[in-house]
């Protein structure tokens, strides 16, 4: 008899969110609607596109992948940010535990707002 666990195969669901346009943390497009859905994601995988075809709409005429990535970064980054300037700074008497959530949140607020979305913490 073995005294391994079962092995339980891992299994990903990948759902297609379409939609993303510049200004949607403002509302553009399908805003926040798209955002909620990133929201409800564990993990992002962004394919963006790389060739032309004048048979696929587009709401902007480049069709260059380093600024359509790059819009959508922003745009994360702009809806993470506004989920944490909703944040309140913790009373004085709070815990340890919301005076380290808080520290997080303003370390998070400078980097993004100098677009270090892949700033590492520690």
């Amino acid at each position: 008899m073995s005294s391994f666990p079962p092995i339980l195969p891992a299994t990903i669901s990948f759902i297609d969110i379409a939609g993303l346009v510049k200004g949607a943390a403002e509302g553009e497009g399908l805003g926040n609607k798209f955002l909620s859905h990133i929201r409800e994601c564990d993990a992002i995988v962004q394919v963006v596109r790389y060739f032309k075809d004048s048979n696929v709409v587009r709401s902007e005429s480049s069709s260059d992948a380093k600024s359509d990535y790059e819009v959508v970064n922003t745009e994360l980054i702009l809806a993470d940010l506004q989920t944490l300037d909703k944040q309140q700074e913790p009373k004085r008497n709070s815990s340890k535990e919301e005076g380290y959530r808080w520290s997080a949140i303003l370390k998070f607020r400078v980097a993004l707002n100098a677009g270090n979305w892949q700033e590492k913490f520690n």
